[in-house]
């Protein structure tokens, strides 16, 4: 990890600038595939994510899993440095290695107002699964959070939306059930919800 790496992880802003002034390299990455950016945005330093972006650090760089800063601001819930990324040009909508975009990140994060202003950019991306055929309300469903799954399904979300995992068919409602969330199962059934044994889906490859 640079200076210029701990300073962004600190938030002190004029430290950055003297270390840029003498040459640091904006976009030096850590073991992990990080730069900077990634910590400012990460840990919620607002003005250091402007003053690397002012600099030119790259938005769109990925981390050696695939995750830009947006996608680890994300998980943090950090919306106004995210809402930052956005103004300079960053890709909202990249995958990682996994297939995640941002939008699954704030979705496991819990942050609502994130959650919210993702799908206000693109309505449609409420239904995009990632590699393993998971939702967006998949994923609220299984971390048992019936405000998100409220959120989802207001928004248009596909409360049948079958996803395979381990040769097992699986829509949101068996997601939660599975893991005994009772209370997130009741929401999704007075929506409509079934479980895939119910549903005309094919199992095959």
């Amino acid at each position: 990890m640079s200076a210029l790496h701990c300073a962004a992880s600190r938030g002190f802003v004029e430290c950055m600038e003297t270390l840029l002034t003498l040459g640091a390299e904006i976009d030096q990455m850590d073991a992990n595939g990080c730069s900077p950016l990634f910590y400012a945005v990460t840990l919620g330093h607002a003005d250091c994510v402007h003053v690397l972006l002012q600099n030119g650090a790259e938005p769109n760089r990925q981390d050696c899993k695939g995750r830009t800063a947006v996608h680890c601001g994300a998980a943090k819930g950090q919306l106004e440095t995210i809402k930052i990324l956005a103004q300079h040009g960053a890709n909202l909508w990249m995958r990682n290695v996994r297939g995640d975009l941002p939008l699954h990140e704030a979705i496991k994060s819990g942050r609502k107002e994130l959650v919210w202003w993702f799908l206000n950019q693109q309505p449609e991306a409420v239904n995009i699964t990632n590699t393993f055929g998971r939702t967006p309300l998949h994923l609220a469903a299984i971390q048992n959070n019936v405000e998100m799954c409220k959120i989802l399904i207001d928004s248009g979300a596909d409360v049948n939306a079958v996803m395979k995992t381990k040769g097992h068919l699986m829509t949101p409602l068996d997601a939660a059930l599975q893991r005994g969330y009772r209370s997130c199962g009741k929401f999704l059934l007075l929506h409509g919800a079934l479980p895939a044994a119910k549903l005309n889906v094919s199992n095959k490859p």
